[in-house]
């Protein structure tokens, strides 16, 4: 699968280093200021297929302000929130979030589970957005990836298999990322590995010139180009 190995010491050094940097780099967004698992999965349907800027910020603003718990937004009339999610695009999100709502109110009271396997059973619930849910809502030991993460993935381990559609489902990419999280440290960590996917490793002229981790990445010294 992969051509590169860290040694244990070198993973704790790739995260000490990640974490440093994350501390002066990272991005300000109003979901990351909070622990509810709730306006976390709000914000994660929200950001579905569409790039983060000020318009998923005012949408995200509006909705758990307007509609703070999973019953307030089972009774949203779905025309009031498409005014608030239509300049997002993807208009059908207004009612699958509030399927969604109908469906945590009257399977779990309300609150949002704490496991995967129930997580990704409720409609509208993808890999991705549950494993966001316990990383970022319930501080589990938990790995996201998506395409930004599995770049970081590829590019530092030197991963030489077809980059898949769907990163989230692919068991080798979700075990790699795992084995990266640092104990307790799970929300903190995997911020840190988007907003570096974001600032540094990007999809095209990543910032290798400014990467702290440029030392672990076998990209990086194997000089290889980037695609």
């Amino acid at each position: 699968m992969n051509n590169y190995f860290l040694s244990q010491n070198e993973i704790t050094a790739l995260q000490n280093v990640l974490l440093d940097w994350f501390r002066d780099n990272s991005r300000n967004f109003p979901w990351r200021k909070t622990s509810n698992p709730f306006h976390i999965l709000i914000a994660e349907k929200l950001l579905q297929k569409t790039s983060v800027g000020e318009k998923v910020v005012n949408a995200y603003l509006l909705i758990v302000t307007k509609y703070p718990s999973p019953k307030a937004l089972s009774n949203a009339k779905i025309e009031e929130l498409n005014q608030i999610i239509g300049p997002l695009g993807l208009h059908y999100r207004a009612k699958e979030i509030i399927n969604l709502a109908i469906a945590i109110e009257s399977q779990f009271f309300g609150k949002l589970p704490e496991d995967y396997k129930s997580l990704i059973k409720l409609p509208g619930v993808g890999d991705y957005s549950a494993r966001a849910v316990l990383s970022f809502g319930y501080n589990q030991n938990i790995a996201i990836v998506d395409t930004n993460v599995a770049r970081v993935l590829f590019r530092v381990f030197g991963i030489m298999l077809p980059k898949p559609t769907n990163p989230a489902r692919k068991k080798y990419l979700i075990d790699l990322a795992t084995s990266l999280i640092p104990e307790g440290r799970s929300r903190e960590f995997n911020f840190a590995i988007l907003d570096f996917s974001a600032k540094i490793c990007k999809p095209k002229n990543p910032a290798c010139q400014i990467c702290p981790i440029s030392k672990f990445c076998f990209y990086f010294m194997k000089n290889l180009s980037f695609v």
